[in-house]
């Protein structure tokens, strides 16, 4: 990425866990535009052919949201637009 709201420096490299049933994260910071309904549908239909956890990041803290965001084996954004947003 050109530049992140996120100091990737400090954040800690966890390997994957294969002893545990993955963990997808989304954060609908508005989630029309970021396309929750058509994520959670996706999701629903492959969830009778794979088992995992959806975590809906949402109303925590910032660091609440850092943990589960390093918890994470998937993160989802979003599915509607071709670009992604930061502040400066």
């Amino acid at each position: 990425m050109p530049y992140a709201s996120a100091e990737v420096e400090n954040v800690q490299i966890i390997p994957p866990n294969i002893h545990h049933v993955p963990r997808i994260v989304h954060a609908p910071s508005d989630a029309n535009i970021k396309g929750t309904k058509l994520i959670i549908e996706a999701l629903d239909v492959i969830r009778s052919e794979f088992e995992f956890e959806l975590v809906i990041v949402q109303n925590r803290s910032h660091e609440e949201a850092m943990q589960l965001y390093e918890s994470a084996d998937v993160a989802i954004d979003q599915v509607l637009a071709g670009w992604y947003g930061a502040s400066r």
